[in-house]
């Protein structure tokens, strides 16, 4: 998969990474008790009736549905954060309405899932008719389907990028979301996309936060490797996103591999090259 950049792009790539490389592990752990220490007061002050993770005012209200309520948060950017889906109607309902064109999950295939796994395979919730394209794994162990989404008159394809690390954990390697993150930066304008994990605030919010700082240094704004006031101003859209402090010190080192992959692996028409050969495999 390719990324093109331009000349100023890749400097704030250099500018930026360092400007992280001044952090340590230890000081980003006290950073990071400091923000559990402010959701923690947050918390003493919130509303029994408050959804733990889903802040009312950013949250996707569905339109025509009843409930209207789905446990996920319009993020910064064109991100849509959130947990597993309860209700597969629910959730596709959602990627209709908001225009979604792709899914990046973090988990591992669960019971009752909301898509057909296999290729061919197709399913109807509701108007909704949801059908298995394609489906392949990179040599990162990335896996893309192609669905295809039918409702009333639309029908139209999305990508959906799986891949999966333990609860509360760290990826062991950065190439996967270095390829997930390539694919996503080139959605078409206006289109969402949805990323989701189990509980959509560990695994997820880190997720997030990666595309989301990456997006804006590409962007030129180089305020967000105040990865602290990044995480916190993120947090105001969905509670608890980056769930641990291990979490939280791979968002500075990912953000660093990545940046450091874009500036010395450009080609000379400023052309960069992500890892994410693919072969068919059965899923």
């Amino acid at each position: 998969m390719e990324l093109e950049l331009r000349p100023e792009q890749r400097e704030w790539c250099r500018q930026a990474s360092l400007l992280l490389k001044n952090k340590s592990s230890h000081q980003a752990k006290s950073e990071y008790q400091e923000l559990v220490t402010l959701q923690a007061q947050e918390l003493l002050h919130s509303s029994a009736a408050d959804h733990p993770h889903c802040r009312s005012a950013t949250r996707v209200v569905l339109q025509g549905s009843s409930p209207s309520f789905i446990n996920a948060n319009f993020i910064t950017s064109n991100a849509i954060c959130g947990g597993q889906p309860d209700s597969p109607l629910h959730f596709w309902e959602m990627v209709v309405q908001c225009n979604c064109r792709a899914i990046v999950k973090l988990t591992e295939d669960l019971a009752g899932e909301y898509f057909p796994l296999r290729p061919g395979e197709s399913q109807v919730y509701g108007r909704i008719k949801i059908i298995n394209r394609s489906s392949s794994r990179s040599i990162n162990d990335v896996t893309r389907r192609l669905l295809q989404v039918e409702c009333d008159d639309q029908s139209f394809t999305l990508e959906h990028w799986q891949y999966s690390w333990s609860d509360f954990g760290v990826p062991k390697r950065i190439e996967p979301i270095q390829e997930m993150f390539a694919a996503l930066y080139k959605l078409p304008p206006g289109c969402s996309y949805f990323i989701h994990c189990r509980a959509g605030i560990g695994r997820a919010g880190t997720f997030v936060t990666l595309d989301h700082v990456l997006r804006s240094i590409l962007s030129g704004d180089l305020s967000v490797v105040n990865i602290s006031h990044t995480v916190a101003r993120l947090r105001q859209q969905r509670r608890g996103l980056v769930e641990t402090d291990e979490q939280y010190w791979f968002c500075f080192r990912a953000v660093i591999k990545i940046l450091e992959f874009l500036m010395f692996s450009a080609q000379p028409k400023t052309e960069v090259k992500f890892f994410a050969g693919t072969r068919q495999v059965e899923v």
